[in-house]
């Protein structure tokens, strides 16, 4: 294909995608027709790479500048043969949503096809009255090779996926159980209130393993997760001028900023600068819980006086859009539907998760269908696959709850027990059909971590009480 001819389609062409850009200047800098890498010479004065995309049906190059123009031998637009391509135009995801057609869309990923889960890896700890180790949440890294967990006085944990997995399609039920050990591990003591990796991260490319982190009487933390070594703190200050520490954390979706959820205020940091620069953003309660939607202009603050709150990031000083106040319970988790204007929360003491639209937001969407047992004040985490079309959840009875989204008329549900004790975290892997949970709370009677004690609900049957990080194989598993 000529180039006059792949210019004039992708001038006419719009690909909605994070990981394609269009070249936004003039194309006078092109006198050659197109060439990869690999057939460039090196005299050559250009040089381009080509990714290819498949839209409807077709495989299209897309060009991407990486100014080799040798100097002093610039063209001018008028000497050269076709026009410039348009600069890339915002998204506008109202239309995205309600057309036919999608461009670029990540394939579907077979999770809950067999009626089991497999466990692959485990790791474990003990404790005692004084010292109990119950984890709190577990979170894959956005290339799913790490998985970072907290540990109550155990500080943080970076764990690394089992390598055979990494290429892995099915699993036969046979395989061995790795034992998980940590590749960093972070002392600190202190709670942990919340955590977050940075969304680019990618273990090819060291700048980016890392991960933020507020805990009791500390800032908010960026931590590596090559070394465990702290790389930076951003320091929010109270109306005294004492440090604060942020009951929430979060990162804005192009990686650019560090936000912050304190008691009175909502404090936003530009990644690059550390320390104390921030702007501040008035808001009536305590921010528990933050998720920001995929347009990245409106955050969602849950709080603990069971409300939600959404503010426009780019007007905050116009007030708060919206809120909401259905749930029995304080907000403890929040997440958007990539490319949706939906939103779905969770609460302490409070069974139903609920699914919102933020164009009708006045009654949640669905009431009842997305029903888990939580009977605790501690936050239970859930999750959305990356293909958006499952939502996974554990419980305080040990349960994991897996509902497809596919269809909101008539949800389908799967449980699947998988732990003694409260399965308080949960995390899918972003590329395999692969679950991670963690287990654990709080026990005023425990003497030890492995003593037995009644179980109120099973007249008199006694359980172990468990502290641990699984790994879970959710999709299709070897004939025997």
């Amino acid at each position: 294909m000529e180039t006059e001819e792949i210019v004039r389609k992708l001038d006419k062409i719009e690909i909605h995608t994070d990981q394609i850009s269009l070249v936004s200047s003039p194309i006078s800098e092109l006198s050659t027709p197109l060439e990869t890498p690999e057939t460039k010479n090196d005299d050559d004065k250009y040089r381009f790479k080509i990714p290819l995309v498949t839209v409807d049906n077709q495989l299209l190059a897309t060009l991407v500048e990486v100014s080799d123009v040798t100097p002093n031998e610039e063209k001018s637009d008028t000497d050269m043969n076709f026009t410039p391509i348009k600069e890339k135009q915002p998204h506008n995801y109202e239309e995205e949503m309600d057309c036919d057609t999608q461009e670029v869309k990540l394939p579907p990923i077979d999770f809950f096809i067999e009626k089991n889960v497999i466990e692959l890896a485990r790791s474990s700890w003990r404790g005692s009255t004084k010292n109990q180790r119950f984890l709190k949440g577990c979170l894959w890294s956005p290339d799913g090779t790490c998985l970072l967990t907290t540990v109550n006085g155990d500080g943080m944990h970076v764990f690394e996926t089992p390598r055979d997995l990494y290429e892995a399609e099915s699993i036969s039920p046979d395989r061995p159980l790795d034992c998980l050990n940590s590749a960093v591990h972070i002392k600190e003591g202190g709670i942990v209130y919340d955590y977050c990796w940075f969304p680019f991260m990618n273990s090819n490319d060291p700048a980016t393993c890392c991960w933020l982190a507020t805990r009791q009487n500390e800032p908010i933390q960026l931590w590596d997760a090559y070394y465990g070594d702290l790389r930076c703190s951003y320091r929010g200050y109270n109306a005294v001028d004492e440090v604060e520490s942020a009951l929430s954390v979060a990162f804005s979706n192009d990686g650019c900023e560090v936000i912050g959820g304190y008691k009175k205020t909502l404090k936003v940091f530009k990644t690059d600068v550390p320390g104390r620069d921030y702007n501040s953003i008035t808001i009536a309660s305590p921010a528990s819980a933050l998720a920001r939607n995929s347009e990245d202009n409106i955050i969602a603050v849950g709080s603990w006086s069971a409300n939600i709150t959404l503010l426009d990031l780019r007007e905050p000083n116009y007030g708060d859009i919206c809120q909401i106040n259905q749930h029995r319970g304080g907000v403890t988790y929040l997440r958007f539907l990539y490319g949706r204007n939906q939103l779905i929360s969770g609460a302490r003491k409070d069974n139903l998760l609920m699914l919102w639209d933020l164009r009708r937001i006045a009654e949640p969407v669905l009431t009842g269908q997305f029903t888990r047992t939580v009977s605790t004040n501690q936050r239970i985490y859930f999750d959305i696959s990356s293909d958006q079309n499952w939502l996974v959840s554990g419980d305080t009875s040990g349960i994991i709850h897996a509902w497809n989204l596919n269809d909101l008329s008539a949800v389908q549900e799967q449980t699947y027990s998988v732990h003694h004790d409260c399965c308080n975290g949960i995390s899918i892997h972003p590329d395999k059909p692969i679950l991670a949970t963690s287990s654990g709370q709080h026990h005023f009677d425990l003497n030890d971590i492995m003593q037995c004690v009644p179980d109120n609900n099973q007249n008199g049957i006694k359980k172990p009480r468990e502290n641990s990080l699984i790994i879970w194989w959710c999709g299709k598993t070897m004939s025997a």
